[in-house]
């Protein structure tokens, strides 16, 4: 059996509060530092078989609460010390005290490092085989680069917390990432944080991408280029002097941001108002009070509004600048134009003309007592083809639950059935995606005590079951996006800041939310997030409505590979992309694509060979895959991903086989965009060449 044989014991003047092991005089045996409570230390030298000499004091002072760490920092074979002396109110004086000395070490060098606590790690921060020291305090960490015979000098400060830190290169671009892991609290254990690395050896918790504050963020291609373009409402606080702010894609990335325009609404969509096949810019302000349409011009800008007043007494009154309503457009009577929900103390549908008005409004029934409510999305619940409306009454909150939600099952003309009350115990803004991936419509909430709430739907519009998951989960839900392209939508929640903080969350998806992750990033924003493929590389980056882009850490896979450009949906370009690599016996490969229009039926092609790039039928649709080619069905989910499962059979002969895939996907006339002349979008093309 496992046994330890008798202690041997080292003797110090002082009872040590710490001890710390390292080889102090260099000779080649671990050595003991006996920290005190306060005053000098003692170094009692190892003999190298497990015995020490007594101990012998050395000119490092301690006073109460200080930290100390031993490791050899200037790579001369010594043990050195990082002392962290706490000095009040979060602060403390980080110092290196060399060792080498005769008396022990030589003076304190102070370190520069701006933060309170501690040292968390001696990491090679820029790989240049000198560790680097890390201290962490709080949610931050900083680190400090060591230049034997040079000096230190510091990085700026991470919104990270760290109780435990690594590097390692997780997508294989030779960049690697920072992974940040902070203290249990209250018995819960942290999730995990991701700093994305970059080519020359920095770390990137975000671009920015434009100067936005305190308004919304959408997405779409505005100028037909086959990018996505990120449009922000960005204004001070209380709703004045308003700004549009349109940064267009180029390329693989951003083109220069475009002239501000002048706006006087934080909360917007884009839509095809009038049916030219351009994104406009929907919205209702308080002048009047009135709803607002700018047409788009087709290369990023829009024309002068285009006023509907509105006609409702009850709404009308309740609009001025600090109390603007909550939004949101869809094709909610099926006559093929966009219309346009609006919701304060009550629910006002305001169907569109096509040409960008929005003439007849009615009073959604059964809302009159709903003071305070606001829409929810775009989604259809039970699976009919028309779109359901969704509102949370915020007024009326029970202790220990949520705002309600409310579904109204929409009869495709206009009109709606009874509603369907829900009890929550979440937040005000409800989201809808797959988030188990059985191919129906999901709802969820965040926001009240941090507790994440999923609705799960069965397609028949009731959402009978709810989740509470995953633990750890902050913020608000804001956007559901198959971020991770696993085949499973995920939560995006955001916790509102404009600074540098953990201020976002990806809640995964997953058939079994019990084992989901809380992944939490390093952002700025003051409440809203949206997903984009701004690189056309098939993995969604995040932006927030403080304009700063965030680029997740994507897994590359071998035997897959994107080729050629498609017909680029209404938020840009469609890249497929695999789950993992396509080997022999993957059972849970999948076909992941984003950027599908939500909830429709599209096709996916499977041919041996490639294409590319031809429109054999004459419709303006790119195909890249040649004939002959096998047919298979793919359906969207309410946040416009779409996976397929096609599983690999088990069959050693398949190795070096290589198979090439493509979707295409309808777009309904109310769409922000017309694809093509018929409406249908493809994705580039994915050669899979199977591994073994």
């Amino acid at each position: 059996p496992f046994a330890f044989a008798a202690p041997t014991f080292a003797t110090s003047a002082k009872p040590a509060l710490q001890v710390h092991v390292g080889d102090f005089d260099g000779s080649g045996s671990a050595d003991l530092l006996l920290q005190p409570a306060s005053g000098a230390a003692n170094v009692c030298l190892g003999a190298g078989d497990g015995t020490f000499a007594t101990g012998v004091a050395v000119n490092a002072s301690f006073s109460a609460g200080d930290f100390a760490t031993a490791l050899d920092v200037d790579l001369d074979g010594r043990a050195d010390l990082v002392v962290d002396a706490q000095t009040g109110a979060g602060t403390a004086l980080h110092t290196l005290l060399l060792g080498g000395h005769p008396q022990g070490f030589f003076a304190p060098l102070a370190l520069p490092c701006a933060l309170g606590g501690r040292l968390a790690a001696s990491i090679d921060r820029d790989a240049d085989g000198v560790p680097d020291l890390a201290f962490a305090s709080g949610e931050n960490v900083q680190f400090v680069r060591v230049e034997p015979g040079v000096g230190f000098s510091a990085w700026p400060v991470l919104g990270v917390p760290a109780l435990e830190l690594a590097l390692s290169d997780l997508d294989g671009d030779g960049a690697r990432e920072l992974l940040s892991m902070p203290a249990p609290s209250f018995g819960v254990p942290g999730a995990l944080s991701i700093v994305r690395g970059s080519s020359g050896g920095g770390l990137i918790p975000y671009e920015p991408v434009l100067p936005g504050t305190f308004g919304g963020v959408e997405v779409a291609d505005l100028d037909g280029d086959g990018g996505a373009d990120v449009v922000i409402v960005a204004s001070e606080p209380q709703g004045s002097a308003a700004q549009l702010l349109v940064r267009p894609s180029a390329g693989d990335g951003f083109g220069p941001a475009l002239p501000p325009q002048s706006h006087t609404s934080g909360e917007f969509r884009l839509a095809d108002a009038n049916g030219d096949g351009r994104a406009d810019l929907v919205s209702c302000e308080y002048i009047g009070p009135r709803h607002a349409t700018r047409l788009g011009h087709g290369d990023g800008t829009f024309g002068a509004p285009i006023v509907t007043a509105i006609a409702h007494a009850e709404l009308a009154t309740s609009v001025y600048k600090y109390n603007l309503p909550d939004i949101e457009v869809a094709d909610y009577d099926g006559d093929g134009h966009v219309d346009l929900l609006t919701a304060k103390t009550n629910a006002v549908l305001a169907f569109g003309a096509g040409d960008g008005t929005f003439p007849v409004q009615q009073s959604v029934h059964g809302t009159a007592y709903m003071y305070k409510c606001r829409p929810g999305p775009r989604v259809d619940l039970n699976e009919d083809g028309f779109v359901d409306l969704l509102l949370v009454q915020m007024a009326y909150v029970s202790s220990g639950s949520g705002p309600p939600l409310h579904a109204w099952l929409s009869d495709g003309h206009g009109g709606f059935h009874a509603s369907n009350t829900i009890e929550s115990k979440s937040g005000p803004r409800p989201i809808a995606g797959d988030f188990n991936g059985d191919g129906h419509a999901d709802i969820a909430q965040s926001g009240v005590l941090d507790v994440l709430e999923i609705h799960l739907g069965d397609g028949s519009g009731a959402l009978p079951a709810a989740y509470v998951a995953p633990p750890g989960a902050w913020g608000l839900a804001m956007h559901a996006a198959d971020v991770d392209a696993d085949g499973y939508d995920d939560v995006v929640c955001m916790r509102g800041t404009l600074l540098p903080a953990r201020s976002l969350q990806v809640c995964q998806g997953g058939a079994d939310f019990s084992a989901a992750n809380a992944q939490p990033y390093f952002a700025l924003g003051s409440g809203d997030v949206a997903a984009l493929d701004v690189d056309r590389d098939g993995r969604l980056e995040l932006v927030t409505d403080a304009g700063c882009l965030l680029r997740l850490p994507p897994p590359r896979f071998a035997g897959i590979a994107a080729y050629g450009s498609g017909t680029s949906g209404c938020v840009g370009a469609h890249t497929l992309v695999g789950s993992r690599a396509p080997s022999v016996g993957a059972s849970d490969f999948r076909l992941v694509c984003q950027g599908a229009p939500p909830q429709v039926h599209g096709i996916g092609l499977f041919a041996p060979s490639a294409d590319a790039g031809a429109d054999p039928f004459g419709i303006g649709l790119t195909l890249h895959v040649g004939a002959p080619f096998v047919a298979f069905p793919i359906a969207s989910s309410a946040s416009g991903s779409a996976s397929k499962l096609a599983p690999i059979p088990s069959d050693p002969l398949l190795v070096g086989a290589t198979l090439h895939a493509q979707l295409v996907w309808p777009w309904s006339a109310s769409a922000s965009c017309d694809p093509s002349p018929l409406g249908w979008s493809s994705s580039r093309g994915l050669a899979l060449r199977i591994q073994p």
